[in-house]
């Protein structure tokens, strides 16, 4: 039976110094076979791949930020897809169509 890992984040926020936050993303505990990562990693998804294909899906949006590149970086060197979640409501309609 495999092993699956969940490595649970909260990255640095945009504010913070680029050192700190490549120290964040070199330093993430990524080393079995299976992994499961959680967490609000600060990024924006935008579906674009930066060049790291198979990352991200088509139904990103935002402008990306400085994490923008750090969390396509981590994804394609680990083999990960970026996946978020869209809740569509009565309430929140708009949100299916952005």
């Amino acid at each position: 039976m495999d092993t699956i890992t969940v490595v649970v984040v909260y990255a640095p926020t945009e504010m913070t110094s680029d050192s700190i936050k490549d120290s964040f993303y070199n330093h993430l505990p990524l080393s079995s076979r299976h992994h499961l990562v959680l967490g609000d990693l600060n990024a924006v998804s935008r579906s674009a791949n930066l060049g790291t294909s198979g990352v991200m899906g088509p139904f990103g949006s935002g402008t990306p930020n400085d994490n923008t590149e750090r969390l396509h970086l981590l994804c394609g060197n680990h083999g990960f897809t970026a996946v978020n979640c869209l809740i569509v409501s009565a309430i929140h309609r708009w949100a299916s169509r952005s």
